[in-house]
């Protein structure tokens, strides 16, 4: 039995589509390898950078994340979602001056970003990583985005 066109499991799009089901289902930790891999075979997908920096936020090291999402927000500097990932990481690192700064370019372009933000913190909550959630928590508030 042959595979459908397109579907062979070390592709790009089949390693992000699994990703992001993975995600979906709250398999973090599978989906940080998954997208790591598609990220490792194109270093240009945004979307996979975009499952792997959640992931590294939610299971692994948020400060492993920010060099691919700073390498791609550099040649796309108007990605909403990869700011919205860069500020969760700035702000899980304590980088205040670098989340206003894109805070102030998403809240420009009326991206709801305290939505995102409440929804990744309750995310960070239910996978145990409380210190991490009140950490970014108490950094928004700082620069008042909650």
């Amino acid at each position: 039995m042959g595979q459908a066109p397109g579907t062979a499991p070390d592709t790009v799009e089949a390693l992000f589509g699994k990703g992001h089901a993975l995600i979906n289902l709250k398999r973090y930790a599978e989906a940080l390898e998954v997208s790591r891999r598609a990220l490792q075979l194109d270093p240009a997908h945004r979307e996979a950078a975009f499952n792997y920096g959640t992931c590294e936020l939610y299971v692994g090291d948020p400060g492993r994340a920010l060099p691919e999402i700073e390498r791609l927000l550099q040649q796309d500097r108007q990605h909403p979602l990869l700011q919205a990932l860069m500020i969760m990481l700035s702000l899980a690192l304590g980088r205040i001056e670098q989340a206003t700064e894109l805070y102030t370019s998403l809240a420009a372009m009326n991206y709801a970003f305290a939505d995102y933000l409440r929804d990744r913190v309750a995310s960070l909550q239910a996978v145990g990583r409380k210190e991490l959630a009140q950490t970014i928590t108490k950094n928004s508030a700082a620069i008042g985005i909650l």
